[in-house]
């Protein structure tokens, strides 16, 4: 601890008054430490008696009493952790001092001419529970590449900002009356207090919320550009509407049929809803992936969700009571227009346009019941290929147009309506689902491709790929595909059916328009007003356009009263008990109570953060043109999808009126990988409550689960098993940090405990950045011991008092060469995997510096600088009070980041190949220089080529330096002359170990021939 310092002693003149160190109180100043000199106590009763001297015996235990307390104080106090290095006094006062100096702020007038580099965290959700120990993995990786970025003279744009609207605040507000902005607000500030704990370089001038208006009406205004261009429209289609919640859920918010949030149930209905035409940007979205720096995985994920394809639609005519072709037809879209001949039904989806007229009256009650199943299950269950597929016959038929047979239709949820268009003519031999789906409901299979005999007409398998038709031609509609490959089968029945009206060729997509209203009212409300009451759709008259730059503002109210009400019968309007006066051009209008979708709120703000206090414009164009695009945008693979596609989107868009200069925003993407809670250690107990091993519960009818505690458990092999009881395997797995599961971390806790500095490193240090890991809180303890070895050898050890000494130990002497060695691979390793993300090898490489210069007598400044700025990026706290106590007066923030000198990487030995009698026995470590008698005297002495050579005549040495040593043998008179010779220690100088081992064998008298 340290003790308090007089106010002119050399603590004040070394650091400056920002800097100098908080003074804790003299270890003898606290009165627990002064238990017999406590003051006597006054009595407020002047008539009381005077107190009387106690005796001798009570004076006794109680003397007794007061030592056993201060031997419990001692323990307590040996029980705490012992810090590594003083990081409770660094920490906070460098994080001042960043504050105070403005250190990390991205000025709006810089240099041009020096090179940016705009590094980006996807933005976080503040939520109530704040961060866990999960949350900095990315932030710290994007935090030291913006440090090293400004070392190597960048301009740096590092800004932080908050996705801050959201279901959970409004549910929130509903259930305990709380305004969603005060607990928005509040959630933020702890969030910002968390991330500026951690030491983060953000620019936090720059710092952005999606709540505000002069953040949220630029969303609007280009919501109204997408409306000007015939991007945003009105239509009605299928979404999932939450009656309790009051409100339209994507596909991610519905779990098993049931909200995420409450589990409330879920239902699909036709709404009419907004929606923007990103199919029209499909084709250019798929197009500029390939330039992109991305994961393939990513871009495999985008490709797919656009879901290109090229077919043909084909129409099938409905078949009335009679079975003639009514006026109706059934248009169908496939990729394999090839199997036409092999289509013994279609089948349309449940929320299908014609299901109402395709339904016989025999079938409608059953129809129906089976639509509203299938209301209540999302996309991806219905799609699910697990999954047993469900329908039901409608009781109609159509006609197939290639063959004239009448074909049965079916209803069934594994077909959406929502893609292509809603029905499909199902080829069960040459699809899995059609397949399934027949097999149950005994529908006809036929085969129509037949690759080379593999798959005859009668085979009962199902065959997907291409080959040769066969069992497809039809005299009456003059097709005959019949030997022909699949390619050329499906342009030939595209050019038949655009010449006989049954279809066209078409490019279709999986990629749907974005439904982009929310009922909600914690979200940035709609730029449109409506005319009437939106309740009654037969009323609706029209729309108009309401923005400015003043804003259409949310109504934040003083005393909202936020009772929830049922919704209107159309859902369109959120059910909030609030009165809102609206401030408009024309007071009739009414505002609709819609909120923009939240991914469109995070479109942008990689836009806004160039130019974050501009009410002109979304960007100035100049300071676009020079950020855009960002160089690195880090976050979770969750996002892979959506909020990266959305993006895209919007972005294309601006790109087309002229607002950003580039086709893209994010040039190169990072996904880190997740952090899993600690392992936990499952037993397994069979209905009799008696202990089963893991491998044989699984063959039992049922079993239960019991946690049990790391004290318990012993590692065996590969597996976790009791240490009471070994041959009981436990299960080990980690899980996904959750409130639920109890398994949170704090980072809160770990940096009260070990310091920011030590989980930043430890974060890093864990494995890969793109690979998920294991949290274990006992791992940092090793990252925390390097960080005070670290302290420790430029500082020096420890006062008695648990102070250390003002300045460092290191000196002001030339370094040696073995010093500079040991450096420049460092900064050459850690250089590198710092370009290459791989932050963890270059802590490990860091590591071994450290190793390597404990050894050392002394501590040159020349290699101890540029190691604690080799630091710095990693454990920015730390290096900057070495820093300063190495005499700098100025952050190292901007100091130039080490580079490795050639020189001091060069190699200075060679591996040497060894023959005898031209034939490779061996190698051996030579010096650069070292001439054909040492190299002899090296081989002669290794243990492997030492036995080719014992007791042999020598006839002749070829030496080529570097290359090689050929030793030729007398193969006459082999033992006829020995030259008996002791080893010397070679000319040149040798490394430490070949020295040590030649003294040894010389210590030996082990005698070499030659």
């Amino acid at each position: 601890m340290l003790t308090q310092c007089h106010p002119k002693t050399p603590t004040q003149a070394l650091f400056p008054p920002h800097l100098t160190h908080p003074h804790r109180p003299s270890l003898f100043s606290s009165r627990a430490f002064l238990p017999f000199f406590r003051p006597p106590k006054t009595n407020a009763n002047t008539n009381s008696a005077p107190l009387r001297a106690r005796p001798k015996s009570a004076i006794k235990a109680s003397a007794e009493a007061q030592e056993q307390q201060q031997q419990q104080q001692q323990q307590q106090q040996q029980q705490k952790p012992r810090r590594a290095y003083p990081f409770d006094e660094i920490e906070p006062r460098w994080q001042r001092h960043w504050d105070g100096h403005r250190t990390f702020r991205t000025p709006d007038e810089i240099d041009t001419t020096k090179p940016k580099f705009y590094i980006l965290d996807m933005f976080p959700y503040p939520s109530g529970a704040g961060l866990h120990v999960g949350h900095p993995l990315g932030y710290t990786a994007t935090d030291i590449l913006a440090r090293y970025k400004r070392m190597q003279g960048f301009n740096v744009l590092h800004p932080m900002g908050w996705d801050a609207f959201g279901l959970p605040a409004e549910q929130y507000a509903i259930e305990t009356g709380t305004h969603p902005k005060i607990t928005t607000m509040r959630n933020i500030e702890r969030f910002r207090s968390q991330l500026k704990s951690l030491g983060f370089s953000y620019d936090w001038e720059r710092e952005i919320s999606t709540t505000e208006p002069e953040y949220y009406k630029w969303t609007q205004w280009i919501f109204l550009q997408l409306l000007k261009r015939g991007l945003a429209y009105q239509a009605e289609v299928p979404v999932n509407w939450c009656p309790a919640l009051g409100t339209v859920l994507a596909n991610e918010e519905v779990v098993n049929g049931v909200s995420e949030r409450g589990g409330h149930p879920v239902v699909r209905k036709p709404m009419r809803q907004w929606m923007l035409r990103i199919t029209a940007y499909a084709d250019r979205l798929l197009e500029d992936l390939d330039e992109l720096d991305w994961p393939e995985s990513i871009k495999e994920m985008q490709k797919n969700w656009i879901g290109r394809s090229e077919g043909a639609e084909l129409n099938f005519h409905i078949l009335d009571q009679d079975g003639q072709e009514a006026d109706v037809k059934l248009t169908v879209y496939t990729t394999r227009p090839d199997t036409i001949f092999g289509a013994t039904y279609l089948v349309v989806a449940p929320e299908h346009s014609l299901v109402p007229s395709l339904v016989s009256e025999a079938q409608k009650k059953c129809v129906e019941e089976y639509v509203e199943l299938a209301s209540r299950k999302t996309d991806l269950e219905r799609t699910e290929l697990q999954k047993e597929k469900t329908g039901i016959f409608s009781g109609s038929y159509a006609r197939n147009p290639a063959n004239g047979e009448a074909i049965p239709i079916w209803i069934a949820d594994y077909v959406l309506g929502s893609y292509g268009t809603g029905a499909i003519m199902a080829v069960p031999a040459h699809d899995s689902r059609d397949y399934d789906f027949a097999v149950k409901y005994d529908i006809p299979i036929r085969h129509v491709v037949d690759l080379d005999g593999e798959n005859p007409s009668n085979s009962e398998e199902c065959y997907s790929g291409e080959g040769t038709i066969i069992n497809s031609s039809n005299p009456t509609s003059g097709l005959n595909i019949n030997g022909l490959w699949s390619n050329e089968a499906a342009s030939k029945i595209v050019n038949w059916a655009e010449d006989t009206g049954y279809g066209k060729k078409k490019v279709n997509y999986k990629l749907r328009d974005w439904l982009f209203a929310r009922q909600r009212y914690w979200g940035e409300p709609f730029p449109i007003t409506l005319m009437e009451n939106l309740c009654d759709e037969n009323e609706r008259s029209g729309l108009s356009a309401s923005w400015s730059s003043s804003k259409l503002m949310i109504p934040f109210l003083e005393s909202p009263q936020l009772e929830k009400q049922a919704p209107c019968h159309s859902g369109q309007v959120l059910a909030v008990n609030i009165h809102i006066l609206l401030v408009c051009k024309a007071p009739a209008r009414l505002l609709q109570f819609l909120s923009l979708e939240l991914s469109s709120v995070i479109s942008l703000y990689y836009l806004r953060f160039m130019d974050p206090k501009n009410t002109e414009a979304l960007v100035d164009k100049a300071k676009e043109m020079y950020w855009s695009p960002v160089d690195i945008y880090v976050g979770g693979a969750e996002h892979s999808v959506l909020h990266l596609l959305y993006a895209r989107f919007w972005h294309k868009v601006l790109y087309d009126i002229g607002v950003v200069s580039t086709k893209e925003p994010f040039q190169c993407l990072i996904n880190q990988g997740l952090i899993l809670g600690e392992v936990e250690y499952t037993a397994c107990k069979d209905q009799s409550g008696k202990l089963v091993s893991a491998e044989l519960a699984e063959g039992l009818a049922e079993y239960c689960q019991e946690r049990v505690s790391e004290e318990k458990v012993v590692k065996s092999g590969d597996h976790f098993v009791l240490k009471e009881n070994p041959s009981i395997r436990l299960i080990a797995r980690a899980h996904k940090m959750s409130k639920s599961r109890g398994n949170v971390i704090n980072p809160d806790d770990v940096v009260f405990e070990y310091g920011a500095d030590s989980l930043r490193l430890y974060e890093m240090f864990m494995g890969p950045l793109r690979d998920s890991k294991t949290w274990s809180t006992g791992g940092i303890e090793g990252v925390h011991r390097f960080l005070g070895r670290t302290w420790r050898l430029v500082v020096g050890l420890p006062l008695p008092n648990g102070s250390y000494e003002n300045g460092t130990v290191v000196v002001d002497e030339e370094a040696s060469l073995e010093q500079l060695r040991s450096l420049h691979k460092c900064i050459e390793k850690v250089t590198e995997e710092i370009e290459g993300t791989r932050f963890n090898t270059g802590i490990s490489a860091m590591m071994e510096f450290i190793n390597s210069a404990y050894k050392w007598e002394k501590h040159p400044r020349s290699i101890i600088e540029p190691f604690v700025l080799l630091l710095a990026p990693y454990a920015p706290h730390i290096a900057e009070e070495l820093w300063f106590r190495l005499g700098h007066s100025i952050s190292l923030a901007y100091a130039p980041f080490p580079k490795a000198n050639p020189e001091y990487l060069k190699g200075t030995t060679v591996v040497l190949p060894v023959q005898i009698n031209g034939k490779t026995r061996g190698t051996i470590q030579v010096e650069k220089t070292c001439n054909e008698e040492d190299a002899f005297v090296l081989a002669s002495i290794d243990t492997k080529l030492s036995k080719y050579l014992a007791g042999k005549k020598i006839k002749k040495r070829i030496y080529v330096p570097g290359r090689i040593l050929n030793v030729i043998l007398d193969r006459q008179n082999v033992e006829a002359e020995h030259v008996v010779m002791k080893p010397q220690l070679p000319s040149f100088m040798v490394s430490r170990r070949t020295a040590a081992l030649l003294a040894v064998l010389a210590s030996a008298d082990i005698h070499l021939m030659t």
